[in-house]
């Protein structure tokens, strides 16, 4: 009889999941094609999945700082993977998209990364990796759903840690 997980098994599963990503991105940084650094990545990501979009709507999507999009993004701009262009609606504003070079390196950069879980995958059932796929996009579905209330709860748990006396001060 096997003994259901409880939210605290997922986490430890998803925390040793990130440590171990973590890991591969660290030891691979100064080999990134292109210049680019993996939390860069993830604007070129979006600009290439989801289209040209302003940086404010970027920020939202990446549920990320303005100024941080707008930083990582003036990164690719320089390197030349990103264009800014005018916004077909409001020719005052720009909309960022990702360059003929940005395409070609995203798909440099993803068939890497299919190759890394090739290899991870390599002795699972054909049934076993549907399963997977299908329970992380359900379960991202959901933690995309609930974004704002676990943002939420991290920030009143920094703030509960700020808080708190630390061993020191109550000894």
């Amino acid at each position: 009889m096997t003994v259901p997980q409880t939210a605290a098994d997922v986490s430890n599963q998803l925390v040793r999941l990130m440590r171990l990503i973590g890991s591969v991105k660290a030891q691979s940084a100064a080999r990134t094609p292109g210049g680019v650094e993996w939390s860069t990545y993830n604007v070129l990501f979006h600009l290439v999945n989801d289209g040209p979009q302003r940086s404010k709507a970027l920020a939202d999507r990446m549920h990320s700082d303005p100024s941080t999009v707008s930083r990582q993004a003036a990164a690719l701009v320089e390197l030349g993977l990103v264009d800014r262009q005018p916004d077909p609606d409001d020719r005052r504003a720009a909309v960022l998209a990702a360059s003929a070079a940005g395409h070609e390196l995203f798909a440099t950069m993803r068939a890497h990364r299919d190759q890394m879980f090739d290899a991870v995958l390599a002795d699972w059932s054909p049934a076993d990796v549907d399963t997977l796929t299908r329970l992380l996009g359900r379960f991202n579905a959901d933690f995309e759903t609930h974004i704002v209330d676990v943002l939420h709860m991290v920030q009143l748990d920094a703030a509960a840690a700020h808080r708190s006396p630390t061993l020191q001060e109550t000894t």
